[in-house]
């Protein structure tokens, strides 16, 4: 027994010690632009997509350790998306944060597991982000 739990003791520390990653989806480019420069001092691997299919391609490759996501973009929206990350038990419990210019009708959001959801606007809430995002991770 002592040995599993050294080595959950070195999996947990690994774990702290390694670069977060954080999926950006937003189709404006001075969104992302404004949330990289808000998170530059703090390191954390970005990586960004203009809409909810282009995000599903990246969750394929990379999975993330928190979404940004904004839920009004062309192509696919974050209502489109969560309903797709809902099947996906490897989404389950990355936590989300919608930054949105508008009102979120969170009834069309449908929970996809434990995930923990924030709402932001997009106005004037980018230090409240990195707070919430440095709670998260």
């Amino acid at each position: 027994m002592g040995g599993n739990r050294t080595e959950l003791i070195r999996a947990a520390q690994s774990d702290m010690e390694r670069e977060k990653r954080i999926l950006i989806i937003d189709d404006e480019q001075h969104i992302i632009k404004i949330i990289k420069k808000t998170l530059r001092k703090d390191s954390y691997c970005i990586d960004n997509a203009k809409n909810g299919l282009e995000a599903l391609k990246i969750l394929e490759k990379n999975m993330p350790d928190l979404i940004i996501l904004d839920m009004k973009m062309p192509v696919m929206n974050g209502y489109e998306f969560l309903g797709r990350l809902k099947g996906n038990v490897k989404c389950v419990d990355i936590p989300i944060i919608i930054l949105t210019g508008y009102d979120v009708d969170m009834d069309k959001i449908e929970s996809i597991g434990s995930t923990p959801l924030e709402v932001l606007h997009k106005s004037g809430c980018f230090d409240a982000m990195a707070g919430m995002i440095k709670e998260f991770l």
